[in-house]
């Protein structure tokens, strides 16, 4: 079966990124990392509002327990201070997980060279480092009984299967995309 896509709007994003439905709006927000906006494409009316603020912003997190709010990571303003950002450094990719940890990745935003970071935030806003040497943590999938992480210029994505809490298999795919 042929399926064909079709462009629903041309917003000429820099870094567009954090693509998110949101059931309860019947809407689709994404941000452009770079220029600090947030979209929200809803299909019923085949309209598109953007909302800019001041700052990048690298993600969207749905809010569990309130209602169609989210939270937006911003490059300079978090629930929380991670003790490596400075004006070179910024979040990339955040997820909240079914338990209500956000995982976020940390980056360089010029030197993509393993000096970045995969952190959880714990329901008690306490910070754990997870994974170092990172360069573009990415792809961030976080589900009840597994997660699938990413970091791009490696081509490495990450499974990792839960039970309790605790990781009971774990598992790296190597990809080559010719560059």
């Amino acid at each position: 079966m042929m399926m064909n896509a079709t462009l629903l709007h041309r917003c000429y994003n820099r870094t567009g990124e954090a693509a998110t439905w949101m059931p309860g709006l019947e809407c689709l927000l994404w941000v452009d990392i770079d220029n600090g906006i947030l979209y929200q494409y809803t299909p019923d009316e085949g309209t598109v509002k953007e909302h800019t603020f001041p700052e990048m912003i690298t993600s969207v997190i749905p809010w569990k327990g309130h209602g169609d709010e989210v939270l937006l990571a911003m490059k300079n303003k978090t629930l929380i201070e991670f003790p490596c950002l400075h004006p070179q450094w910024r979040t990339n990719d955040c997820k909240a997980s079914p338990e209500g940890r956000i995982w976020c990745g940390v980056m360089h935003c010029s030197e993509h060279n393993g000096n970045g970071s995969l952190y959880c935030v714990d329901n008690d806003l306490s910070l754990t480092p997870v994974l170092g040497q990172q360069s573009i943590p990415n792809g961030i999938i976080v589900g009840a009984y597994s997660s699938h992480y990413t970091d791009r210029p490696l081509c490495i994505i990450t499974n990792k299967s839960f039970a309790d809490d605790e990781i009971i298999k774990e598992q790296m795919y190597f990809l080559y995309d010719g560059y």
